[in-house]
């Protein structure tokens, strides 16, 4: 009995000493393997900056940065490194740190494939990898962290497809795919996450429907599908989602009705819809929707008027209705119901009627979109109640100062008032009035007017050299008159200056020279004289320099030559005299170019003309458009001198180089050599000129490739050459003379 009494006081005391001593060693095995697994991961990535110094044994784990241990100080529950530039891939030996219940590297460079142990992170609730390079599948596996309430992956390169497992994660509150490679359809299992609260998946390859299940997902608040490619229409049941304030399915190709029992959604605060196919009216029950702060329906086919109750939503901050076919006008009151409105886009629709005056009780608007449509009657004056208003575009429109039952009044002057103007955009409305001298009382804010085609007439004040701030002037196709005033150089900010097509005269001021950071220069069709002013030379900054459709004479000034990063010149039609193309080739980045036009050139040159061009029995006419003629911003050239420049390109007569055209009327002759010129070779046209010299510099060009001749063995390739215009005495030779004097 004895020995049995002391066997089973034996193992009582075993027992109680394994249950004393093991747990310590049990959880000191449990920290060491995380231990273990943080250092594998020091040596798997890059630390550029040396933020994980501290991660050795001299130290706690838990004190190491970035990780945090769970309420005992045993194990490592949290490891964030968010924002710390590291690199490279994610190690296997993370899936060891079983007890982890957050892990966040968003904001590093980590790329490659998720390794599969993350499947033993089974507490794990937090995982946010986003802002990385990580790439590959999303794998099937996911589904399987039941704990997980956060996944957050956007803006990395996943591809493949929503996999249906995302429907196990039964807890999951926030599923962030946003901007990533996934493509394929959304999944109906997706209804089942019953918890979830924020669903964004935007920026994406998805395609297909959005499946009517997405209504089961009852406590959704925000739902972002923006920036696919989804079809189909937006389900009825979508209104089931109640407490939905966020709803961006804008920038895809749904088509059909905007569902009318939207007006539902009660909780919304934002809806954006814009840039699909939708079409019909736009449902009265969104005047439902007493939350909304931003509507937009932008870019779709919607028609009919403007329901009455979105007048009436008072949280309204932003309005995008643009470019539909919307029509009728806008309510009477418009403006007295919305009274945290800032942002109303409503331009490029169909919309008519009158701007009514209650605009202005919108006292918030900080711009006012109307442009491209059909209103008419008077601007109203009380737009410059509007003090915090940057920006004003009302162009094409049919909007006047004036009518049967006011007198004229000066709405430039009324907008002085709005001491934030920024940008001021009246084009193409009839206002036919004079530019006040009022004008230049806008404040420093101002940077843009664009005031075209609207019948201003009189002066340009000296008073708008005021406007200090100013970037860009358009006051083209008016009927100004008189001389550009002498204040314009006090615009020390101008980059933009158009004053085409009005009649405008004088000399060329030598002020607009004082304008340093000058670009871009209109003065083409109108009635300026005298020499072209040296100076224009020294404006560095110029890229853009028309002066096309003057009485400019003499010869251009040597000064001129110094504008290398010009790309765009226009001296048509005018009258400036000698050889012009001999000094083209200083101006290494032109792509348009187009000096000939009626610019008559000097007797001596004319003679050359005679002894050097003879088209067989073709007379020789005006040469028009000597012209580079694509767009400011296109294809830059290489060296002008080599002829390597990028303009107009057409169909070749009888076939031809690459789709590039010479068409010149009047059969002539080049080298065989000029056909190789790849894409390099391009269209020479010329425009309304007695050309002379400028033949003889422009041939020099053409037949001359450093210095070589393009001559084929003799052979010559019949091209199209349209010298049409030219005075009649001149006949054109042989261009095998010219050849032989290259």
């Amino acid at each position: 009995m004895a020995n049995l009494w002391f066997h089973f006081s034996s193992s009582m005391f075993s027992m109680l000493c394994y249950l004393i001593v093991c747990p310590t060693l049990c959880h000191a095995n449990f920290t060491r393997n995380d231990e273990l697994a943080l250092l594998a991961f020091k040596i798997y990535v890059r630390d550029p900056f040396n933020h994980l110094a501290n991660w050795s044994n001299s130290s706690s784990i838990c004190n190491w940065v970035g990780a945090a241990c769970d309420a005992n100080g045993e194990r490592v529950s949290v490891l964030n490194l968010a924002a710390m530039s590291l690199m490279g891939t994610l190690p296997s030996q993370v899936g060891n740190l079983s007890s982890l219940v957050e892990l966040d590297l968003h904001s590093n460079n980590f790329h490659g494939n998720l390794p599969k142990e993350l499947l033993q992170l089974y507490k794990l609730k937090i995982l946010n990898l986003s802002y990385n390079e990580f790439d590959g599948k999303i794998p099937t596996w996911v589904g399987s962290l039941f704990a997980l309430q956060y996944l957050i992956f956007p803006s990395n390169s996943f591809r493949g497809v929503i996999p249906p497992s995302v429907s196990n994660f039964s807890k999951l509150v926030t599923l962030d795919w946003n901007n990533n490679f996934i493509h394929g359809s959304i999944p109906l299992e997706i209804g089942r996450l019953q918890h979830l609260k924020i669903l964004h998946i935007a920026m994406n390859n998805l395609s297909g429907n959005i499946p009517p299940t997405i209504s089961d997902l009852s406590s959704l608040e925000l739902m972002s599908l923006s920036f696919n490619s989804l079809k189909g229409d937006i389900p009825n049941e979508i209104a089931n989602l109640i407490n939905l304030k966020i709803m961006y399915l804008d920038r895809n190709q749904l088509v059909g009705y905007i569902p009318r029992s939207i007006g539902s959604l009660v909780s919304l605060q934002q809806l954006e819809l814009g840039s699909n196919n939708l079409q019909g009216y736009i449902p009265k029950g969104i005047g439902n929707l007493t939350k909304l702060q931003l509507l937009n329906l932008d870019y779709n086919n919607l028609e009919g008027d403007i329901p009455e109750g979105i007048g009436k939503l008072d949280k309204l901050q932003e309005l995008y209705l643009n470019h539909n076919i919307l029509q009728g006008s806008l309510p009477s009151d418009f403006g007295c119901g919305l009274p945290n409105l800032k942002k109303p886009y409503l331009w490029s629709n169909k919309l008519s009627g009158r701007i009514p005056n209650t605009v202005s009780n919108a006292s918030k608007l900080t711009l006012l979109e109307l442009s491209g449509n059909n209103f008419i009657g008077v601007l109203p004056t009380t737009l410059g109640d509007l003090r915090y208003l940057e920006r004003l575009k009302i162009s094409d429109n049919n909007l006047t100062t004036s009518d049967a039952s006011n007198s004229k009044t000066n709405i430039i002057t009324s907008l002085t008032n709005c001491r934030r103007l920024k940008v001021l955009v009246l084009l193409a409305n009839p206002l036919y009035i004079k530019l006040p001298k009022s004008i230049g009382n806008f404040s420093d804010s101002l940077q843009t007017v664009d005031i075209v085609s609207c019948g201003i007439n009189g002066n340009i004040p000296l008073e708008i050299g005021n406007l200090a701030n100013l970037i860009s002037l358009s006051l083209d196709k008016n009927v100004l008159n008189g001389p550009i005033p002498t204040t314009i150089g006090s615009l020390q900010a101008l980059q933009f200056l158009s004053l085409e097509g009005n009649d405008l005269h004088g000399l060329i001021v030598p002020e607009l020279c004082e304008i340093k950071p000058l670009g871009c220069l209109h003065i083409s069709q109108k009635k300026f004289y005298g020499a072209m002013s040296p100076c224009l030379g020294n404006i560095s900054s110029l890229r853009g320099l028309h002066l096309g459709s003057n009485k400019l004479s003499l010869e251009i000034h040597s000064s001129f030559w110094n504008l290398k990063d010009i790309l765009q010149v226009n001296l048509s039609s005018n009258h400036f005299g000698g050889c012009l193309l001999s000094r083209v080739e200083n101006l290494k980045v032109l792509i348009s170019l187009d000096f000939i036009s009626k610019s008559y050139f000097r007797d001596e040159n004319q003679r050359f003309l005679r002894n050097a061009i003879n088209t067989q029995s073709s007379k020789v006419g005006e040469v028009w458009h000597m012209g580079l003629s694509k767009a400011c911003g296109g294809h830059q050239s290489h060296s002008f001198a080599a002829f390597n420049c990028d303009i107009a390109t057409n169909p070749v007569p009888g076939g031809g180089f690459n789709g590039t055209e010479f068409k010149l009327h009047g059969q002539a002759y080049i080298p065989s050599r000029f056909w190789e010129l790849r894409d390099e070779i391009y269209v020479i046209q010329s425009s309304h000129n007695c050309f002379s010299l400028f033949l003889r510099c422009l041939f020099d060009l053409i037949f001359m490739w450093n210095g070589v001749p393009w001559v084929s063995n003799g052979s010559l390739v019949p091209i199209w050459i349209n010298l049409h215009g030219l005075p009649t005495e001149f006949y054109a030779e042989s261009f095998a003379t010219l050849i032989a004097n290259s």
